[in-house]
């Protein structure tokens, strides 16, 4: 149960949280994992089958499209894949 109130501590601040009802919040911190990766660890790759998304809470992401073309995403990005 640790993991699951650490998780609903950092989801009301969020952008896509903040209009939600808080049971829908808690309801969801409770479907959610906790991951930690050191720098260059890689998410996933263009063109993997999608099943999960994540919801970044420190540091940043680097999203590469098809042409190279790169972009970086902060604290509250909500990285779909």
């Amino acid at each position: 149960m640790p993991e699951t109130r650490y998780v609903l501590s950092l989801l009301p601040p969020l952008q896509i949280f903040q209009d939600c009802d808080p049971e829908f919040v808690k309801m969801c911190s409770k479907l959610m994992t906790v991951e930690k990766h050191q720098q260059d660890f890689v998410l996933c790759q263009l063109g993997d089958q999608g099943d999960r998304f994540w919801i970044l809470t420190k540091g940043t992401v680097e999203l590469c499209d098809s042409d190279g073309m790169s972009s970086a995403r902060g604290t509250g990005a909500l990285i779909l894949h």
